[in-house]
């Protein structure tokens, strides 16, 4: 019997499986091509660059959720956008539509972070033309076609008449465009994009705060718009979608996905704002039914009124919420801002009474102890509230034993509060 010998090398060898040839992928201009007869749109050319456009128009009778896109024409007000972004508007056209300069835009781009090297691959953009809603996406087909791309975004979007909206745009969407249009040496020193640039997740931090768990755009959608997607790509999916197509992967439905969850983003962003406008304009007319109450900070919204300077609305606004432990605290602190400590003393003991916050009854009882010392006089009446904030302090730090962190913040300040009044009290009786 012949023995056939094999060094390692021949073992591995003939254990190994024959590899099946790699499936030929398709080339990017071929995806593209397939790309542009899926969704239409035009092609924008210049010197052997492309840049793929699509426009949608919907009518004001659109609705987005629970957000009649219509109710806008109602709601275009100067003074309602002066409260909401707290900064002054004017008419400047014969049709007195400020939302007419607006232009929203949100951005998909090849990573989250937002580093120097994320580039956008889709940018977005509405804007009001003829009493319609145009609805515009910008897509680069490959990066060699960066600078064109960004050109136009600019030319679209910067424009000294218009203002920016959008969302996390001002911390996010916004830079990843001015890095890239310095890194492709665009002029971004013109002026042009020196135009004013409101952020809605600032407003909606303040109109809905802490009535939701987060605030991203598809939480604020969900719960406020009550709009739900269906078959929609996950954010954190797409710059793996846009990099597979760029090595030649077959990925053209995820595409097309793509651009509907971008176009469902900005169509998101349009009635967050008719919503937000909504809620301003019920809040100043007095109405007694207030848009979304169960959801709204009244406290925040009085704010915003107060920074206006309507603060007769915005106590207005806080009795509707008799309730709320935050609406009455806020109306507690302005009714002793007013010098109206009598309807202060009032709501500060109701607001013990109703807080479910031990900070909050605390807080309370020593407003009130400060008021009858420091501007009502009754020394003895301070001494009894602050007596029983003490009182509640001990029992807080018996009951809790983790209270003791705030005891060393409240426990001072309310021991000399008690030898201060005791001495006064002492030295007017005698």
């Amino acid at each position: 019997m012949e023995v056939i010998k094999m060094n390692r090398l021949d073992v591995y060898n003939s254990m190994r499986t024959e590899k099946k040839p790699e499936e030929k992928r398709p080339e990017i201009p071929a995806l593209f091509e397939e790309l542009t007869k899926k969704l239409g749109g035009l092609l924008i050319e210049e010197k052997g660059k492309k840049v793929f456009v699509l426009r949608n128009r919907f009518k004001f009778d659109t609705n987005h959720g629970n957000v009649k896109f219509s109710d806008l024409s109602k709601l275009d007000k100067p003074n309602y956008y002066s409260i909401l972004f707290n900064k002054d508007f004017n008419n400047s056209d014969a049709r007195g539509s400020i939302t007419r300069k607006f232009n929203f835009f949100d951005i998909e781009s090849t990573g989250l972070s937002g580093g120097a090297g994320t580039k956008a691959f889709l940018v977005g953009i509405i804007s009001i033309e003829d009493n319609e809603i145009v609805l515009t996406q910008y897509f680069l087909p490959n990066l060699g076609s960066e600078q064109l791309f960004l050109k136009n975004i600019k030319n679209a979007l910067f424009k000294k008449e218009k203002i920016l909206i959008s969302y996390n745009g001002k911390s996010y969407d916004i830079n990843i465009l001015k890095n890239r249009l310095i890194v492709n040496r665009l002029n971004v020193d013109d002026g042009s994009m020196d135009i004013p640039h409101f952020d809605l997740l600032h407003s909606s931090r303040k109109i809905w705060k802490g009535k939701l768990p987060d605030y991203t755009l598809q939480r604020v959608e969900k719960n406020i718009l009550n709009f739900d997607r269906i078959y929609d790509i996950p954010g954190y999916l797409i710059p793996d979608i846009f990099s597979r197509y760029l090595r030649g992967y077959n990925v053209i439905d995820d595409l097309v996905k793509v651009f509907e969850h971008n176009r469902n983003d900005l169509l998101t962003l349009f009635g967050i704002l008719i919503k937000q406008l909504r809620i301003i304009a019920n809040s100043i007319e007095g109405k007694n039914q207030i848009e979304d109450e169960k959801t709204i900070d009244p406290a925040s919204i009085s704010d915003l009124l107060i920074k206006k300077e309507l603060k007769g609305e915005a106590i207005k606004l806080l009795d509707k919420f008799d309730d709320d432990p935050g609406a009455i605290r806020k109306k507690a602190l302005l009714l002793k801002k007013e010098s109206s400590y009598d309807e202060s003393v009032k709501m500060f003991e109701k607001l013990a009474v109703k807080s479910r916050k031990a900070r909050e009854k605390l807080f309370a009882f020593i407003e009130i102890a400060k008021i009858y010392e420091h501007y009502k006089k009754n020394f003895v009446k301070a001494l009894e509230y602050t007596k029983r904030a003490t009182d509640f302090l001990r029992t807080l730090s018996y009951l809790y034993p983790d209270f003791h962190i705030y005891q060393r913040t409240y426990k001072e300040p309310l021991n000399k509060r008690m030898l201060r009044l005791e001495k006064r009290i002492n030295k007017l009786r005698t």
